[in-house]
C-alpha cells in the first residue's frame, strides 16, 4: 500500500490535477486515506468521490478552479463566482 501512495504522490508533485475530460485544472491537496496514510486530490475536494483512475496529472498547468483558488487565499466559505456552491 505504500508504493501506491508513493507513487500517486510523486505522480501529482508539481502538478495541477484534472478530473475526467474537464479543462479545469484543480490545485492538489491531501486528503485522508487508510490507515493514517493521505493521497492528492484537488484541493477544493470537487470530485473526491470519483476514483483515482478519473484524476489525470496537469504538469506546468496554471490552476483555473476558482474553488481552489479562493480555498488558498482564506474565502472558502464564500461563494465564489462563477461555479456552483459544494459547502
Amino acid at each position: 500500500m505504500l508504493s501506491f501512495v508513493e507513487r500517486e504522490k510523486r505522480r501529482y508533485a508539481n502538478a495541477g490535477v484534472r478530473i475526467g475530460s474537464s479543462a479545469v485544472v484543480h490545485r492538489v491537496g491531501q486528503v485522508p486515506w487508510l490507515l493514517g496514510f493521505t493521497l492528492p486530490a484537488p484541493e477544493c475536494h470537487a470530485g473526491f468521490a470519483v476514483t483515482l483512475g478519473r484524476m489525470s496529472p496537469a504538469p506546468g498547468a496554471q490552476v483555473t478552479c476558482k474553488r481552489c483558488l479562493s480555498v488558498r487565499h482564506g474565502t472558502h466559505t464564500q461563494q465564489v463566482s462563477g461555479q456552483l456552491t459544494l459547502w
